[in-house]
C-alpha cells in the first residue's frame, strides 16, 4: 500500500471517530510513521505494541503513545542531533503508565474494557 492511501486511511478512520484533531497533517504523518515501523518488523516497535496493549491500551492509543516517543526523538534530533539508539531505549522502556502521565497530567488512567491481554498476529 502507498504511503498517501495510508494517510487518507489513518484519517478517515479518525473523521469516523469524530475527534477533534489538533495540526491534523502531523497527527496523521505521526500515526504513519508508528504503523510503518511496525510494517517494516521493527521488533522493539512491535514489542511496545504488544506490551502496551497487554496493558490495557487499545491499539489506537498504543500507536498515540509510541508516536510521543516518535514526536520527542525527532524534536531532539532536530534539537541536539538525537541518535536512534535513545529512540530504542525510550520504546523499550514506554509504558502505559508513563504514556498517559504525559498525556493527562494528574488524570488517573481509565481502564480500557475488552483489550487487556489481547496481542496482535506475529508478523512472518
Amino acid at each position: 500500500m502507498e504511503d498517501a492511501e495510508k494517510l487518507l486511511l489513518i484519517e478517515e478512520y479518525h473523521d469516523r471517530l469524530g475527534t477533534q484533531i489538533p495540526i491534523r497533517d502531523v497527527h496523521v504523518s505521526l500515526h504513519g510513521i508508528a504503523e510503518n515501523q511496525l510494517a517494516m518488523g521493527i521488533p522493539q516497535v512491535g514489542s511496545a505494541l504488544d506490551r502496551l496493549m497487554a496493558q490495557g491500551l487499545d491499539r489506537h492509543q498504543a500507536l498515540h503513545a509510541i508516536s510521543t516517543v516518535i514526536m520527542e526523538y525527532l524534536y531532539g534530533k532536530l534539537s541536539d542531533g538525537a541518535d536512534e539508539n535513545a529512540y530504542i531505549r525510550q520504546i523499550e522502556g514506554l509504558t502505559a503508565d508513563k504514556w498517559w502521565a504525559l498525556s493527562e497530567p494528574g488524570k488517573p488512567r481509565p481502564r480500557v474494557i475488552g483489550h487487556r491481554g489481547r496481542r496482535r498476529k506475529k508478523r512472518r
